[in-house]
């Protein structure tokens, strides 16, 4: 219960959004097909809208009930979906991917009355301890990788996706020496097409924007290797990708 009242919201098949506050009603009419209240902070709450699109399908809005009287601020976001929300004392922050600069996160920063958005310095933490598999979904890394690899795509998805357990993870944590890289590899139990094993490479560069990929399909076979390694990764995908 809010100081405007009880809020609902109505995510009907073949309808559009809607949400009511009390008495009040907020409709979203020819945009949204789903609204949703994704975070709350005393009379402040977060609405994540959707409209089903796997292209620009995520926008945001902040919902005041302070005083009785509900109201929405502007609409905002990157089309994709939030990643984190922090808050301290006067303000609070959504982040995003940004919907222009794939290796950029975006902040809006919200302290009740203005809005305010801050590009974050290139950063791909995020990646850390995630699938690679969720790369090949990702809307922005997708349209990269569908251009390094080309036919390879895949094939090289399909090697990763067959391996539970591999993830992304950051060589500053086990090695000395600094990298950007983040790197994931894994090995296929049982290629369906060849005899032997196969193992792939995938790095994302966390301050440039770059993607390597790297692939051995069989015992023998030459490493193949799309991308811009510097020196550094070449030694990792030689003898992570290399078949024993």
């Amino acid at each position: 219960m809010t100081a405007a009242g009880l809020i609902n919201t109505f995510n009907e098949t073949g309808q559009w959004a809607r949400l009511t506050v009390g008495t009040h009603e907020f409709l979203f009419d020819n945009k949204f097909i789903n609204v949703d209240v994704i975070y709350q902070q005393d009379e402040l709450h977060l609405l994540e809208l959707s409209n089903g699109q796997d292209w620009c399908g995520f926008a945001y809005t902040w919902l005041h009930t302070e005083g009785g009287l509900p109201q929405l601020s502007e609409e905002f976001g990157t089309c994709l979906e939030a990643e984190h929300i922090a808050s301290d004392a006067g303000t609070v922050s959504i982040s995003m991917w940004s919907g222009e600069f794939p290796t950029h996160l975006v902040d809006f920063v919200y302290d009740g009355t203005a809005l305010e958005m801050i590009r974050s310095v290139n950063d791909r933490s995020f990646w850390v301890g995630r699938h690679p598999s969720d790369a090949f979904l990702d809307v922005h890394l997708r349209q990269t990788l569908d251009g390094l690899l080309g036919n390879d795509l895949d094939y090289v998805w399909g090697v990763f996706d067959g391996s539970s357990t591999v993830q992304f993870f950051d060589p500053r944590e086990e090695q000395t020496a600094g990298t950007e890289w983040l790197v994931a590899t894994a090995i296929e139990s049982a290629d369906v097409q060849l005899e032997g094993k196969a193992r792939a490479l995938l790095a994302l560069h966390r301050i440039d924007g770059r993607i390597v990929a790297a692939w051995q399909r069989s015992r023998g076979e030459a490493i193949e290797v799309r991308g811009d390694p510097d020196a550094w990764l070449m030694d990792i995908i030689q003898s992570d990708a290399r078949i024993p």
